[in-house]
């Protein structure tokens, strides 16, 4: 164990600890996963400030942009089994273009955001993966 003076608020041992805390860790990872979890809590605290609203809200939400890109994504699917010219496959998929010039323009002048851009698409794939392997872990057992 090492005493150390943390530099900016930390979660460890399920106990939050400021900024300027001294404390005990057994080593230099549990520190950073300490430091990481603090981060996180403060990041979700803050959505939910600044969201205005509650776990179901966010799920409902996120829920509604997956099944609306997987209808999309599937739409294209079909475009594409069915067309025997790119210029059908452009006729088939123009009813959604209008929705993705409107994202790809909100996103592009910033007046709108997305989480996994803003937090590094890296970081968001790594996340992905990660919930995805704990779920069918469990869903194996």
């Amino acid at each position: 164990m090492k005493r150390v003076t943390l530099d900016k608020p930390a979660i460890l041992g399920g106990r939050v600890y400021p900024k300027g805390a001294e404390v005990y860790v057994a080593s230099d990872a549990v520190l950073e996963a300490g430091y990481k979890q603090a981060a996180r809590d403060l990041a979700r605290q803050t959505i939910n400030q600044e969201a205005g609203t509650d776990a179901e809200a966010l799920l409902g939400t996120t829920s509604d942009a997956a099944l609306l890109a997987l209808h999309r994504i599937y739409a294209v699917i079909v475009a594409l089994a069915e067309a025997k010219t790119i210029a059908d496959v452009a006729t088939m998929i123009a009813p959604f273009k209008d929705e993705a010039d409107r994202v790809a323009a909100a996103v592009t002048d910033g007046g709108a955001k997305l989480p996994p851009l803003e937090k590094g698409v890296n970081e968001a794939i790594g996340d992905i993966l990660d919930r995805a392997t704990a779920v069918s872990r469990a869903l194996a057992r």
